[in-house]
C-alpha cells in the first residue's frame, strides 16, 4: 500500500515545542499571580506526594528549556514513528 500522507517530523517537533513554550509560560504566569490556595486546589490532588516549590526564578526559566526539548522530541519521535509504520 502506497504511503498516502508523510508527517513532517521537524514541523511537528517546532509546533508541540513552541505549544509547549506558551502552555509553560501560561501556568508559570499562573504560579506567580494566583493565590497559593488556588494552586493547590488546582494542582495538589496530582502532585500531592512530590510537594514541588518553585522558588527561583532560575526554577522557572529551566523548566521551561526542559519542557521545550523534551517536548520537541516527543513531537519529532511521534512523527518519525508514523512515517515509519505508514510505510508497512
Amino acid at each position: 500500500m502506497p504511503l498516502k500522507n508523510k508527517l513532517d517530523s521537524w514541523l511537528i517537533a517546532k509546533t508541540s515545542a513552541a505549544w509547549m513554550a506558551v502552555l509553560y509560560i501560561v501556568c508559570a504566569v499562573g504560579f506567580i499571580l494566583l493565590p497559593s490556595t488556588t494552586i493547590d486546589f488546582l494542582w495538589k490532588p496530582m502532585f500531592h506526594a512530590l510537594g514541588l516549590q518553585a522558588t527561583d526564578p532560575t526554577f522557572l526559566v529551566i523548566g521551561l528549556v526542559e519542557a521545550v526539548v523534551y517536548t520537541a522530541l516527543a513531537g519529532w519521535l511521534f512523527a518519525a514513528l508514523y512515517n515509519y509504520f505508514s510505510k508497512r
